[in-house]
């Protein structure tokens, strides 16, 4: 997969942010989501849009074991997005413009971004401290 990197200004606005997502995807728009259970507040502020997919355990990188939240959002209006990229730091997201299936595919918090890596599914993630925004394209 090729990689696009996105620089973002500090305090980055969100019809900046927006700007640049519909830029690199006109149309549609799906944010998937590991939710840890400690943004539950954010969880409810999404329902009923957000689709959970599976609750995942992660007993790896936090003691004691967290429990994550996994699915979904369809996000055309971009409404839900910025809100994400102000979270960045505390909740793996990435946006895509593809429907992705995982029927019985093992996803934590290690093997998340990898999966989107892995398939050729063209998505972006957020960088270290909100700097850029990286695009995966085949």
């Amino acid at each position: 997969m090729k990689q696009y990197q996105y620089e973002m200004e500090e305090n980055c606005s969100k019809e900046n942010f927006q700007r640049v997502i519909k830029r690199i995807f006109p149309e549609k728009k799906i944010i998937y989501a590991l939710i840890p259970e400690y943004y539950n507040d954010f969880l409810l502020e999404l329902s009923p849009k957000f689709v959970t997919i599976k609750k995942v355990e992660d007993d790896k990188n936090s003691y004691p074991k967290s429990e994550y939240t996994y699915g979904y959002v369809n996000d055309e209006e971009l409404y839900f997005a910025f809100e994400f990229y102000e979270r960045a730091n505390l909740i793996p997201f990435v946006i895509t413009n593809e429907n992705v299936e995982f029927n019985e595919v093992v996803i934590d918090s290690d093997s998340f971004y990898n999966y989107f890596k892995k398939n050729n599914i063209p998505h972006i993630t957020v960088g270290h401290d909100q700097e850029y925004l990286t695009f995966f394209n085949n």
